[in-house]
């Protein structure tokens, strides 16, 4: 059934349910009889958990589909076009560059929950001459989560650092005094921190991977730390709020 999925890329644009997340308005509907029909085609037997709906131009739909324990993503538009399908997939179903590439960025960290998504019509409903295929997974590594999307030849797409609340012991926060230092810093993904502290990290990082960023509060001041790989080696680089480079520390890399 999983492979049944992806096969449809060149067929007619039918099946399919949804929400999309490109849209001025998202509301809770309930799916339209010929948009369900859909959806069964594409999934028989699945529930249809939940269903959304925006307007931006066109009204689409999306819809997650539970079957056998795994969640699909449904998008489609009120035609009936289909326009995307992820669903989570198992590491052992990526291709090998993609999985190699995945394990790669990984390291140590344990990847969560991978998944394929297929793209048919891009946000203004443009045809594809080729169905786009991205893969997409969240890593946790030393409590720390981070989101890669690659590409089918295991091309690195777009990473994301954030901190996971959700692997952090609350009755670590705020009451050791040697962990003081650490109360005031907090971990940042690129597209949290300021537009001109942003625009200089990527120009100290030159396409290498940015590792992690934190902030921190130094003399009551907001200073930016990111973690760059540098020729193999893990460089920390200090800004300032208004993207001036403070410092910069190197050290070898032991990964």
């Amino acid at each position: 059934m999983k492979a049944k999925l992806w096969i449809l890329g060149a067929m007619s644009l039918v099946l399919v349910v949804a929400v999309v997340s490109y849209a001025e308005r998202e509301e809770r509907v309930s799916l339209p009889q010929t948009l369900s029909q859909i959806i069964d085609q594409l999934f028989p037997g699945a529930a249809i958990d939940e269903v959304q709906t925006e307007t931006e131009g066109i009204k689409v739909y999306e819809a997650e589909v539970k079957l056998d324990g795994s969640e699909s993503e449904v998008t489609i538009a009120q035609d009936g076009t289909l326009i995307e399908v992820s669903s989570e997939i198992s590491l052992e179903e990526l291709p090998e560059a993609v999985r190699a590439a995945l394990l790669d960025q990984a390291g140590s960290g344990k990847i969560k929950e991978v998944c394929e998504a297929t793209e048919y019509y891009v946000v203004v409903l443009k045809p594809l001459d080729v169905p786009r295929v991205s893969y997409e997974a969240d890593i946790l590594n030393n409590g720390v989560e981070i989101s890669v999307e690659l590409a089918s030849d295991g091309t690195l797409i777009e990473k994301t650092i954030e901190a996971d609340d959700d692997d952090q012991d609350p009755h670590d926060q705020g009451d050791d005094e040697d962990e003081g230092d650490d109360e005031d810093e907090e971990v940042l993904s690129l597209n949290q921190v300021p537009g001109v502290v942003k625009a200089a990290i990527l120009a100290q990082a030159q396409g290498n991977e940015i590792r992690e960023i934190v902030l921190e509060e130094d003399d009551g001041q907001d200073v930016y730390e990111a973690e760059i790989i540098v020729d193999g080696k893990e460089v920390d680089f200090k800004f300032a709020a208004n993207g001036q480079l403070l410092d910069d520390d190197e050290d070898e890399d032991d990964d």
